[in-house]
């Protein structure tokens, strides 16, 4: 009930926003306005304009504007020492209890991880993992399934485990005209005006004046 009660007034604060059942919402979050948090997710940070979350999700990230997160895609957002210590288990350097009891008496060392920062019109595909701290660029694609540990460049194509580079989108003037125009902080009216021109990406671009 309690749940209930804070998606309700999550959407009463921010009435073009939709949280579906079950969905489970930071009271910190913020919102860009024309999102949707599908069925079951969980979800903490910043969802800019016209993004949205599949079914099942678990994001803590700062997310740009007109992102499309398919279901089941998780930010993981602790971390294990791998170098030089003898063990993985946070028995041996966190006060955290995570399996009840902890040998140290002071954390030796910070299991946190920063929030992945994702880009503008990123698109990220079904049961995608994502580490905390990353960077995703402008444009990028994640796709389906990737577990991705390293930053993703701007329009770049990424997949696999651990994910790789695929292809990029276009070409680099491209990309980099597009990120200089940054459409995704028009206002709707105009985005209203050249929708036509959003199935062509040089149409797109012949038509703009650039500073």
């Amino acid at each position: 009930m309690r749940n209930f009660i804070k998606r309700k007034l999550i959407c009463l604060k921010n009435p073009t926003v939709r949280i579906g059942k079950r969905a489970n919402v930071s009271g910190t979050a913020a919102f860009g306005g024309y999102n949707r948090i599908g069925a079951g997710s969980v979800f903490s940070g910043r969802l800019g304009r016209y993004s949205y979350l599949g079914e099942e999700c678990r994001i803590n990230a700062d997310i740009g504007k007109f992102c499309s997160v398919g279901n089941r895609v998780v930010t993981v957002s602790g971390t294990h020492p791998t170098r030089t210590w003898v063990s993985t288990h946070p028995a041996f350097y966190s006060c955290a209890k995570q399996c009840g009891t902890s040998f140290v008496s002071e954390t030796l060392f910070d299991e946190t991880t920063t929030p992945a920062v994702i880009g503008n019109d990123v698109w990220i595909g079904a049961g995608a993992l994502l580490v905390g701290g990353i960077s995703v660029g402008d444009g990028a694609v994640i796709a389906a399934g990737a577990v991705v540990t390293m930053d993703v460049p701007p329009y770049t194509v990424v997949g696999g485990v651990p994910a790789k580079e695929i292809r990029k989108r276009f070409d680099a003037d491209t990309a980099e005209r597009l990120q200089r125009i940054a459409w995704w902080d028009w206002p709707d009216e105009r985005l209203q005006e050249l929708r036509a021109d959003f199935s062509d990406v040089d149409a797109f671009l012949a038509g703009q004046s650039e500073l």
